[in-house]
């Protein structure tokens, strides 16, 4: 690659380079995966201290020799784990494992919807799905987000879209802005238009450990149209190891396997141990953590209300989303608060607040 750019023409140098800063998707805010103190609210996943047994399972790994990159889709004990935490139907064998979410964004983004497809995104979307789009050019189309409350497209938009002519659908439920989540009547319904148009929806999953039933999509009518991505097993302290998953039908993985080959080695063999070790107990981890999450987000609530806040439509324990005013702006700075902008999601009347452990 460098000796390819070395050896090119200034000239179209210039030309990639101008088209580069020109690309609007790709200079949208970037989005941490967890906040930086407890004052900083900007983060999507709580975290935690990594467990012992998880750091124990990696140490062992690498002392048993697993010190080499493992096959891309990645190790079968983790793909079995990831699995198990995905509704009912879902056969390791389809799953890949990712360097994060964001790569699991890029791959299903830029393979699923192959040069012969449509892909429809929301307006709305977190700006991680902007990028991956900006990176290489995909043929798009915005789906409206009429929703004030919940910001995530009515079933009635995404028909529209598929009737256009669209036969990928990329959804968030829980949305990344609000934690608003379409209820399993909901995703069988898109399950059903995509069956009846012959389209493929994915839907980031990422943020419903966070959901009271994280289970709710469990009794689905059909899986086989949909795929799911997201973090594995968020808020037990793997946020900064970068593990992510895709989960789809087993037909579309080797395409997906052999691009993730390309962008990158892939996941290292010590990061993926470690997210095996923390799956272990998993349930009852992210249960306690959801737990306190939602007795923190019951007091921001009550103090957001104190001053007439508008409040949006959320279903997860870890997200607040309001209508941006010069009053939460001033109430969240006296407080010395840190929000996200919606602006990088499309949504710049909308501040977002993560919840934390620490903040009250």
């Amino acid at each position: 690659m460098r000796h390819f750019w070395r050896n090119m023409e200034q000239s179209k140098k210039d030309q990639l380079m101008t088209a580069h800063q020109a690309n609007e998707l790709l200079g949208v805010s970037d989005v941490a995966s967890f906040g930086n103190n407890l004052d900083d609210l900007r983060g999507d996943q709580p975290t935690s201290q990594l467990s012992e047994h998880a750091i124990t399972t990696a140490n062992n790994a690498l002392q048993e020799g697993q010190t080499h990159y493992v096959d891309v889709p990645g190790i079968m004990p983790l793909r079995e784990a990831i699995a198990d935490a995905l509704p009912s139907g879902y056969n390791p064998e389809g799953v890949l494992v990712t360097a994060g979410v964001q790569e699991a964004r890029f791959l299903a983004l830029q393979v699923l919807a192959e040069e012969s497809s449509v892909l429809a995104v929301p307006s709305i979307v977190h700006p991680g799905v902007r990028k991956a789009l900006g990176i290489r050019s995909t043929k798009h189309t915005w789906i409206k987000v009429e929703d004030d409350l919940r910001r995530i497209p009515t079933i009635e938009a995404i028909e529209s879209a598929l009737v256009a002519g669209a036969n990928r659908i990329f959804l968030e439920s829980p949305g990344r802005l609000t934690g608003a989540v379409y209820d399993s009547n909901e995703v069988d319904q898109i399950s059903d238009l995509a069956d009846k148009h012959g389209a493929l929806v994915m839907i980031d999953t990422g943020l419903s450990g966070w959901l009271q039933d994280p289970n709710i999509y469990n009794d689905l009518n059909s899986l086989g149209r949909i795929t799911f991505l997201g973090e594995a097993f968020p808020g037990v302290g793997l946020e900064g190891l970068s593990i992510g998953y895709i989960a789809t039908n087993e037909e579309h993985l080797p395409g997906i396997t052999a691009m993730k080959q390309i962008i990158s080695i892939c996941t290292s063999t010590a990061t993926q141990y470690a997210a095996l070790g923390a799956s272990d107990g998993y349930g009852v981890r992210r249960s306690e953590a959801a737990a306190s999450l939602s007795q923190n987000k019951e007091s921001m609530l009550e103090w957001l209300n104190s001053f007439g806040a508008e409040i949006l439509v959320g279903n997860t324990a870890n997200l607040v989303a309001v209508s941006r005013t010069d009053a939460i702006v001033s109430a969240l700075r006296d407080r010395g608060l840190t929000p996200l902008d919606g602006a990088g999601f499309g949504a710049p009347d909308v501040l977002r607040l993560s919840i934390t452990e620490g903040v009250k």
